[in-house]
This record gives C-alpha cells, structure tokens and sequence, in this order.
C-alpha cells in the first residue's frame, strides 16, 4: 500500500514545497513567515510519513496486532 502512495505523498509535498518557495520570494513580512512555517511543516510531514508511518506498518502486518486485524 505504501509503494502505490508514495507518488502520491511524493507529489503533494513536492507543490507545497515549491509554493512555499514561491510565497517566501514574492511575500514580505509575515507572509514570508507563514512560507517558512508551511515550507518546515512539509519536509516535516514527509519526513514522517516516509520513516515513522512506514515503520509502524511493517510492525503492525508483521506483529500480533496485525495477526489480530486480519482475522476481523
């Protein structure tokens, strides 16, 4: 499930990062500010969505938990 949304997630962070660009060259005062904290928001959340979500899916099909779901 992971390798069909990776594009996905790969794309949507990829236009929000170049918007924030965009914002930070052409915007003053707090609009740059507002471009930095989205900019920092979207490396965060593809951080996580690659490492921390990724790992905890691997150990939920793997573990008891996902022994469990399956046979709901």
């Amino acid at each position: 499930a992971f390798l069909r949304a990776w594009p996905s997630i790969r794309d949507s962070h990829a236009s929000t990062l170049i918007s924030s660009i965009i914002i930070f060259s052409f915007g003053s005062g707090s609009v740059r500010g507002f471009a930095l904290i989205l900019g920092l928001g979207a490396l965060i959340s593809l951080f996580t969505a690659v490492t921390v979500i990724r790992t905890w899916l691997l150990l939920i099909s793997r573990g008891r938990l996902g022994k469990l779901l399956a046979s709901l």
